[in-house]
């Protein structure tokens, strides 16, 4: 069992196509029952075997009916195509002795020539043998006949047949398939060579007249019902988009009645953004918009918004990358704000500031203020500095000052 690279394969990619199956009926924008054909040699595909649950499943089965074997199959042909993503389907696997269910890709011609890359039959997982603990995925190509060339990797004992739902993937890039049952890497290869046309999507049940899948004679369960949560489809090459703060810090601590910038920097694709909004949450009060910026073809991936609070207190401040009003990315921090009062519990000094050198006279304050004045014993103002977190009182002369911090608090200086 290989380790997934990517603990959950899909977090970073972006959905282009899905099915909750939500409702009480098969989209037919997305789907239609497959051809009532005869599979295997023993079951039919039958429409009225799938159905959409009204509980948030498809559902598909195998059943007999006077000595006649009717299975369940959907499909996106001539609905929806893609090609190259992530194709996932989360299921609870059926267990069938004779047949199994399926999630597989057909390109719209499987001819001989060119290997597989004028169309592969992708089996993103078949539970053949199922009955006996197996799963399989497995590649079809150069047509069906007597050139029909394919590659396959089965796997027992991966706890797949418990009742629980399981994610089962594929990624499908230029170069390569890569398959994964529960975000785990299962299989690697490029055999036959890649596919490069579009393809459409399969769910399916049947059951065979041969007895390498097990004998359907011996299936003492009938009918058998497979339950599909979801398919969902992602785009290659495209990088979900994440937003994240580089301004202000996290657990930062600030002036009330100071303006402050909030910088938040987006990663990632903006075809899937419209817009990006700031807001503001102080502890258990509501939420307060702050800005939202529109995401245009030339938009830097840097946005900011303008905040100045008024009161004291622990604030939540949100930044939300959205498309067309929904939430696709976010990201959040926590800052303290403080009566500029308080803060002169945060003046220091570095040691004693001397004149004249060797020692540089610098005076380091641990928040930022807006304004600092310095006095001499006359009430003389001597120095004025905007924006000040370090001072430099290098040119004054060995004496006694006054530091006078936004106007409001103040303290000795005394230089040697």
């Amino acid at each position: 069992m290989m380790a997934s690279l990517n603990a959950q394969v899909a977090d970073t990619l972006i959905m282009i196509w899905n099915d909750e199956f939500n409702g009480v009926t098969l989209d037919n924008t997305k789907w239609d029952h497959c051809p009532n054909w005869f599979r295997q040699g023993k079951s039919y595909w039958h429409d009225d075997n799938a159905w959409v649950d009204g509980q948030g499943n498809l559902k598909l089965k195998v059943s007999e009916i006077n000595g006649t074997v009717y299975a369940g199959a959907v499909r996106t042909h001539n609905r929806y195509n893609q090609k190259y993503g992530y194709f996932e389907v989360r299921c609870k696997v059926p267990q069938i002795k004779g047949g199994w269910a399926a999630f597989w890709m057909m390109p719209y011609g499987n001819k001989v020539g060119s290997q597989g890359n004028d169309g592969t039959e992708l089996d993103i997982f078949e539970s053949i043998n199922g009955w006996n603990g197996k799963i399989q995925h497995a590649l079809h190509w150069d047509g069906y006949g007597a050139e029909h060339q394919k590659a396959s990797k089965s796997m027992t004992d991966w706890g797949l047949y418990d009742g629980n739902y399981h994610k089962f993937g594929m990624m499908w890039t230029p170069e390569e398939y890569i398959f994964y049952i529960d975000d785990i890497e299962t299989w690697r290869t490029s055999a036959g060579g890649v596919s490069d046309v579009e393809q459409y999507m399969k769910l399916t049940m049947e059951v065979s007249n041969q007895t390498w899948p097990g004998n359907w004679n011996e299936q003492t369960t009938k009918p058998i019902t497979w339950a599909i949560d979801y398919v969902r489809t992602y785009a290659y090459g495209m990088k979900k988009p994440a937003i994240s703060f580089t301004i202000p810090s996290n657990n930062a601590t600030i002036n009330a009645g100071k303006k402050q910038s909030l910088k938040a920097l987006v990663d990632g694709s903006f075809d899937y953004l419209t817009t990006v909004e700031f807001s503001t949450k102080k502890e258990d009060l509501s939420e307060e918009l702050l800005q939202v910026r529109n995401i245009g073809v030339n938009s830097d991936s840097l946005f900011y918004a303008p905040w100045t609070p008024q009161e004291a207190g622990i604030y939540t401040v949100l930044v939300r990358g959205k498309k067309d009003g929904v939430i696709i990315t976010e990201d959040q921090i926590l800052i303290t704000v403080e009566d500029v009062a308080t803060n002169t519990s945060l003046i220091s000094l570095s040691e004693h500031v001397f004149y004249p050198n060797p020692t540089i006279g610098i005076i380091r304050f641990t928040t930022e203020f807006d304004l600092v004045e310095i006095f001499n014993n006359h009430g003389q103002r001597l120095m004025i500095k905007e924006n000040v977190q370090q001072l430099d009182v290098g040119q004054l002369t060995p004496g006694n000052y006054f530091l006078v911090m936004n106007q409001t608090c103040s303290m000795p200086l005394m230089v040697k």
